[in-house]
């Protein structure tokens, strides 16, 4: 039989009719010109501080961009021209219009000189004064390219700056607060600085009982650059109100409380019954009893009547009652007291939330899992209904309980394959006091301590911080989980700990007391094939119990800067084991013994536990970014521990992680298990590859193709390896280069050292944007095996990257 091949010369002659149909510039008048191109050329004689920074911000100032192009070739602009035509106004052509099209970006000199103008504004308000912005365009075939010159002068900086005001209280609080003003000597004399400065200033008074007091009460920025060459003499001057010579103090008057308010209603119109209770007005029109505690409001009010206005305490009051999820809606307000001209009334509405929310959590996955002996495609559904009781106890208090069922199933009904693959039940329930409560007294005792007296003082310390802002956390748990023919699990779980938010960028979670009884049973089919005792050992009954500090979060959510980048980072560090090992040892001190504490019969688990990983986001274009992640953890055992129990050992592979494998799919290092190679396993899918550390790192381009369909080109290498040189699974273990180990090549590598054992795979996938949630496909291709696939190489060639591939479908972006 003969096999016909593709000329590639066909296929260049279609994609070139293809492209050649797709020409835009045919549609332009004799006049016109397609902008295809935008040039920004910097003339300076030396190199300008954060040019690059620089650049970008000019850039973005273009006020006419050349047009995209649909996967990465069709001209958008295109699809307008198309639909632009007289005499079809079908659904499908305003279905592209709508979708696909982009409004054609034909050369404008008016647009073009609008640019160098917001050019030139830029770069004054950056200090760079009496530059020039030029544009040059050139027009050839339809096309325009338009190149912007800039001429930049150089820098002015600030060399003093004056605080002053006619009003002799603002000014002496003026002088006594410059030497934290944000304008100092030697800085460049920038608007934006001058405006952040405005806004601390505003802050500062407004804290200080001037609640009239904004930012446009301080003049705009005047600089005298006539003195020396490229130094300014800057005037910082606070104006005085229109309608007085002075800025009034006010002080916090009545605090007017209304717990039913209606969002339709105004305060005037409530008519009913005031009780007071420690200086708190409550006001409702019905007179009803309070749905909540008075320490709910007693202890989320910042402020006192009496008081001097403070804005932070406003916003402290507002964060504090909007977090504690009993009240729908919490709108703050001041308005002048009628008895008094320098107080304020603060008037709290609360629009009461629903106590009771049912909700319900709906996942479908895919995975694709393929192994020598075939291909398994595996459908895993999983709901999760839940109950939220927001005010539970009348204090505040949210009980969430839910419960989970989730299967995975195997479609494939051929003789001889399993339709049931794995079921998952749990049971959670999480009961958050809005208040910390302190663990033992552990932290009091820390604060009580000689340390950190000034900020103490202040109270800026971390135990402050804590009673103030922390929430306490008690859970309980129990899941059961079987992989049918390999083996199951019981896990029952209780925890004491406290979450604790620093700003909306950090935040922080601690467990104290956490116990865990993981209770596994392995089938015979699994026991009579599996061959390392290091899994076998971590599949054992243990008790994980940790009595003073179990496990610490910090993660870290950082904002987009002015070129699109932001970095986010987590950090968790997992202990257990810790005190019972000490008391342990201790026993054993006193009486003279070598005992190691059991219940019957079950050990506890001693280990350390550290994972960690960094991200990076850069948004290109709204419509564009680039995402990074680099990942890393170690987990160890200590004490009367040899393993670390299985659920708390790293696996890699799967739909948020390297997506070429299945989950736990991949690894340890280059070991190939012997079930996975076995014709009579049926059901294999390697869901039990782990390893002691993990290493991976992950990049992809994310790009809108249209409306709410967008792609994604990834790849992401990694691997897991374990640290103790079993025989029944060469080379899993982690080595670096050693000349003292027996060479293997060729051969399938016991002791690889871990570089040449990372495995790579690379791929493309589309993300379906459903508003509330993001289903998202991934296609991943393994191009690198962590072990010689044919006995001699790593590397897999490229007409076998489409052989093995695995699907893999999830909801959410997968970092």
């Amino acid at each position: 039989m003969s096999k016909s091949k593709v000329n590639p010369l066909w296929i260049s002659l279609a994609l070139g009719l293809l492209l050649s149909s797709c020409n835009t510039t045919k549609f332009l008048d004799v006049d016109q010109f397609m902008l295809k191109k935008n040039q920004l050329v910097l003339k300076t004689e030396e190199k300008m501080p954060n040019q690059g920074l620089l650049t970008y911000e000019m850039e973005t100032l273009y006020k006419q961009k050349p047009n995209g192009n649909l996967f990465f070739v069709f001209p958008r602009e295109w699809f307008w021209f198309k639909t632009n035509e007289p005499g079809d106004t079908s659904g499908f052509k305003r279905w592209q219009r709508r979708v696909l099209s982009e409004v054609p970006a034909i050369f404008d000199e008016g647009l073009c000189n609008k640019t160098a103008d917001a050019i030139t504004g830029y770069l004054n308000n950056k200090g760079y004064f009496n530059c020039e912005t030029i544009y040059e365009e050139t027009l050839r075939k339809k096309k325009a390219k338009v190149t912007y010159y800039v001429f930049p002068k150089k820098r002015t900086y600030i060399d003093t700056i004056i605080f002053r005001s006619s009003d002799k209280v603002i000014d002496s609080i003026l002088q006594a607060i410059k030497g934290e003003s944000l304008l100092k000597k030697g800085e460049p004399l920038d608007s934006r600085l001058y405006d952040l400065e405005k806004e601390r200033i505003a802050l500062y008074m407004r804290n200080q009982g001037y609640a009239n007091f904004f930012s446009n009460y301080v003049a705009q920025l005047t600089a005298d650059t006539s003195l020396k060459p490229y130094q300014a003499l800057v005037n910082l001057e606070v104006l005085p109100p229109r309608e007085d010579s002075i800025h009034q103090v006010f002080k916090v008057g009545k605090i007017v409380v209304y717990p039913n308010y209606s969002p339709e209603q105004e305060a005037s119109d409530f008519v009913g019954v005031d009780s007071t209770i420690q200086g708190l007005i409550f006001r409702d029109e019905r007179g009803k009893a309070l749905y909540f505690k008075e320490s709910v409001l007693l202890l989320a009010v910042k402020t006192k009547s009496g008081d001097p206005f403070r804005q932070t305490d406003i916003e402290a009051t507002q964060q504090e009652l909007s977090a504690s999820g009993v009240f729908k809606f919490v709108r703050i307000k001041q308005v002048l007291s009628p008895t008094a001209p320098n107080e304020l009334d603060i008037l709290i509405f609360l629009t009461p939330n629903l106590r009771l929310e049912l909700g319900a959590d709906f996942e479908v996955n895919f995975t694709n899992r393929s192994i020598n002996t075939g291909t398994f495609n595996l459908i895993g559904l999983s709901l999760r209904p839940s109950i939220r009781n927001r005010n539970i106890f009348n204090g505040a208090e949210t009980l969430i309980t839910s419960i989970r069922a989730g299967v995975e199933v195997n479609p494939n009904l051929s003789k001889g394959v399993r339709f049931w693959n794995t079921i998952d039940l749990g049971f959670q329930s999480d009961l958050y006091f809005p208040r910390f409560k302190d663990y033992l007294g552990l932290w009091r005792f820390f604060y009580k301590l000689p340390f950190n007296k000034a900020k103490k003082q202040e109270g800026t310390d971390l135990y402050t911080a804590l009673t103030q802002n922390a929430k306490t956390k008690i859970s309980a748990g129990y899941n059961y989980t079987r992989f049918l023919d390999f083996y199951s699990w019981n896990i029952f779980n209780l925890g004491y700990g406290f979450e604790y938010n620093r700003g909306k960028q950090r935040s922080y979670v601690l467990n104290h007391l956490v116990a865990d009884y993981f209770k596994p049973s392995l089938d015979s089919n699994f026991t009579k094939n599996i061959g390392s005792a290091f899994l076998r050992k971590s599949l054992e009954s243990r008790f994980i119990i940790s009595l003073l500090f179990r496990e610490f979060n910090y993660n870290f959510t950082g904002k987009p800067d002015s070129r699109g980048n932001a970095i986010h980072t987590s950090f968790n560090f997992e202990t257990a084991g810790s005190e019972l090992y000490a008391i342990n040892r201790l026993f054993n001190g006193i009486s003279e013994k070598k005992d190691t504490f059991r219940i019957d019969s079950v050990d506890f688990a001693q280990y350390n536990r550290v994972e960690m990983s960094l991200r990076y986001y850069r948004q290109f274009t709204p419509k564009s970014s680039f995402a990074a992640r680099f990942g890393f953890g170690i987990v160890r055992p200590f004490g009367a521990s040899e393993v670390v129990p299985y659920l708390k050992q790293f696996g890699i592979g799967g739909p948020n992680s390297i997506r070429a494998w299945p989950a736990r799919g991949l690894g340890p290092g280059g070991f190939i298990d012997s079930l996975s190679i076995q014709r009579g396993n049926g059901n294999n899918l390697n869901l039990f590859r782990t390893g002691d550390l993990w290493l991976e790192g992950n990049l992809e381009y994310r790009f809108n193709v249209y409306s709410r369909l967008n792609g994604a080109i990834f790849l992401d290498a990694g691997n897991v390896w374990t640290f103790d040189d079993d025989p029944q699974t060469p080379g899993a273990p982690f080595f670096f280069s050693d000349p003292n180990r027996p060479s293997e090549t060729p051969g399938r590598g016991r002791y690889d050292p871990f570089y040449k054992q990372i495995a790579i795979g690379s791929g493309f996938g589309m993300r379906l944007d459903l508003t509330y949630f993001i289903l998202r496909i991934d296609l991943g291709m393994k191009i690198r095996y962590p072990y010689r696939w044919d006995g001699v190489h790593f590397w897999n060639p490229p007409n076998r990257w489409f052989q093995r591939m695995n699907l893999n479908l999830g909801l959410g972006m997968p970092f």
